[in-house]
């Protein structure tokens, strides 16, 4: 049983991360000040997990889980291979060829949602939302993952700027090793 809490809890954080990236943060509101509105507190919680299994995404958990599998252990049948590092590395995130790692230093604690540093870094830098292709939160700072040819025209225009009456810094990623190509 424990090896599927742990399968599925990676799966769960992945699926956290990827609202941070959602392509549409308004609808995503919406959808959660309807279910504020609409389910009580203490019920949002089933709510949420009658939607994870039965998302046919994660449907073999609940098939599984019914056939009484999930109890001897074995309810995704063969143990998957975990996709996820165990720990988490502490540079930027590695980038795909032809992308440059860009660190910002906004974070969790400056009370700015990860889509508001994505619009906010758009629309200062003169791109698009998109043209971001991945944003990595952290408490103090965040890293970005853009493409070379957006690289040079985010630090340029966005390194100063002022995001809640305080100057960010906005430079290339440290190379630790296993970060982004920096070219």
């Amino acid at each position: 049983m424990s090896n599927i809490i742990e399968t599925e809890a990676e799966k769960i954080k992945e699926l956290l991360n990827e609202t941070y990236l959602y392509k549409n943060p308004e609808l995503l509101e919406d959808i959660r000040k309807t279910i504020r509105k609409n389910v009580p507190l203490l019920k949002r919680g089933n709510l949420l997990a009658y939607l994870y299994v039965t998302n046919p995404h994660f449907s073999a958990v609940a098939k599984n889980y019914s056939r009484g599998e999930a109890k001897s252990g074995e309810a995704l049948g063969k143990q998957p291979e975990k996709r996820y590092p165990t720990q988490r590395p502490t540079g930027p995130k590695a980038a795909v060829e032809g992308t440059t790692s860009l660190y910002v230093g906004v974070g969790k604690m400056n009370r700015i949602s990860p889509s508001g540093i994505i619009q906010f870094i758009a629309n200062g830098s003169g791109l698009k939302d998109s043209d971001i292709l991945s944003l990595s939160y952290r408490q103090n700072y965040s890293f970005i993952i853009v493409k070379n040819e957006h690289a040079q025209q985010i630090v340029e225009k966005m390194n100063g700027a002022v995001l809640k009456g305080r100057k960010i810094r906005v430079n290339y990623a440290k190379d630790t090793g296993a970060s982004a190509n920096n070219g």
